[in-house]
């Protein structure tokens, strides 16, 4: 069935040792598109099965007719479709958690845009084996949160592997220029440590350091 609002999907990566949260990939359909306008948001909790060639695809996972262009206001989704979809011939397999057998494929349509597609996999198995599984499939982690009983060290050290995952995924790195990366990074930990200075003495959701950390670092690279 199409969907006629748009449907949020979100899950969660590797990027190197740390895992990272992809979210706010909004799934639209053309009418929601052409209408310009939003009745409900249905969110859906993903998981990441992998990376795969659209060409070792077998005709019948396609689910003719129904196509999304997919849309995001987080920076860090954002730099992550760009970074993994650079190959035209390359998707991203996800499936949905609440549903065994609803899967979806993200893969480039044009220069600046993503698709998603619905993949039929009523033979479950055949699916697995196309996927690529080179890069190890994460297990979906439970949220976790700062407290700020614990020493002032911890909230450094979690903004700090927040930060050296966004630069991953933004594909900034030393090789590209030492010192440019080394202030990138001493900028952001700053300005991530100030934002937090009086947040009194409850818990800091994970969710919210890595928004935090996110719009920083889309603040500092936009050009």
């Amino acid at each position: 069935m199409v969907l006629r609002d748009p449907v949020v999907l979100s899950f969660e990566v590797s990027a190197g040792p740390e895992r990272v949260r992809i979210r706010d990939v909004q799934l639209w359909s053309r009418e929601a598109v052409e209408a310009r306008s939003i009745r409900t948001q249905t969110r859906c909790e993903c998981r990441f099965l992998g990376y795969v060639s659209l060409a070792k695809l077998p005709l019948w996972v396609w689910t003719p007719g129904e196509l999304y262009t997919c849309h995001t206001t987080s920076g860090t989704t954002l730099a992550y479709l760009q970074a993994k979809l650079k190959r035209w011939d390359r998707g991203i397999v996800l499936q949905r958690v609440d549903a065994d057998n609803t899967y979806w494929i993200l893969y480039r349509l044009d220069e600046t845009t993503v698709g998603c597609t619905p993949l039929n996999v009523a033979l479950q198995s055949r699916i697995e084996t196309e996927i690529d599984d080179r890069e190890a499939v994460p297990q979906v982690a439970p949220e976790v949160a700062v407290k700020h009983a614990s020493p002032k060290k911890q909230l450094t050290e979690t903004l700090s592997q927040l930060i050296l995952t966004g630069l991953r995924i933004r594909d900034i790195t030393r090789s590209n220029s030492a010192a440019e990366y080394a202030d990138l990074y001493k900028m952001t930990l700053q300005a991530a440590q100030f934002a937090y200075r009086n947040s009194g003495t409850g818990s800091i959701p994970f969710e919210h350091l890595q928004q935090t950390v996110d719009s920083l670092l889309e603040l500092f690279t936009s050009s």
